[in-house]
């Protein structure tokens, strides 16, 4: 059997549009839900760099720790995670913002994160917890194209660690 050259040319053109389709087409993202908690010691002491019009302590600082997965699956199981952010406080309440690292090798996803500061005396002594959103901005290898947001909630166990609990839904 013969093709003509006008059927062979029609052939390869719809072949080649639905190989261009084929590879062309990804899925769509699909949401899960994610949780984790991690506890980081602070690099360099959190000293303050000076005020704002408020009168608020600027103070900048960076720590570090090893983030635990607390939902379903292993996403970010053992990453670790380096925290820098800056703070605004007055009488220990007060804003913080920064950006979160999370690594596991050459896979890493960084989060931005904003939220509030409120310190209350129990028993005599100055207890502060924190709270927030977050939201990634970007990541690499395995990470590579996420998007996700979610809430945090933390509290310093001393002067130099605290512990923060996220959770929140990510599109892989």
């Amino acid at each position: 059997m013969r093709i003509s050259g006008t059927t062979r040319r029609l052939l390869l053109g719809s072949l080649a549009v639905l190989l261009t389709a084929a590879v062309a087409f990804r899925p769509a993202p699909v949401a899960i839900a994610v949780s984790g908690e991690f506890t980081l010691t602070y690099v360099n002491p959190s000293v303050a760099k000076g005020t704002n019009a408020r009168g608020a302590s600027i103070f900048i600082s960076t720590a570090r720790g090893t983030n635990r997965n607390t939902g379903a699956g292993k996403y970010l199981s053992t990453a670790r995670v380096v925290n820098v952010d800056t703070a605004a406080m007055l009488e220990g309440d007060g804003t913080h913002s920064g950006n979160a690292t999370f690594a596991e090798g050459s896979n890493t996803l960084v989060k931005s994160f904003a939220g509030t500061t409120s310190t209350t005396m129990v028993k005599g002594r100055p207890e502060s917890t924190f709270r927030g959103r977050w939201r990634i901005l970007r990541g690499t290898g395995r990470y590579a194209g996420v998007t996700g947001n979610g809430t945090y909630t933390g509290r310093f166990e001393t002067e130099t660690i605290y512990t923060v609990a996220w959770a929140g839904n990510v599109s892989m």
